[in-house]
């Protein structure tokens, strides 16, 4: 069940445009966007996950 509930968020998240109509030169300009973004969410995923492991490490102390 949570599975799925993951799914409906993330296609909310981001509806793909439909390619067919667009040019070589449009797709290339879309590929180099996705490409930003993606860098853009890998950063924030290593971020959060070195917080993660600073906060387990605390309360691993205490």
């Amino acid at each position: 069940m949570e599975e799925e509930e993951e799914l409906e968020k993330s296609d909310k998240m981001f509806t793909p445009p439909v390619l067919d109509p667009l040019s070589t030169d449009s797709l290339q300009e879309y590929l180099v966007i996705l490409q930003k973004e993606m860098d853009r969410v890998n950063e924030e995923i290593q971020k959060k996950s070195l917080l993660k492991l600073k906060a387990e490490s605390f309360f691993r102390k205490t």
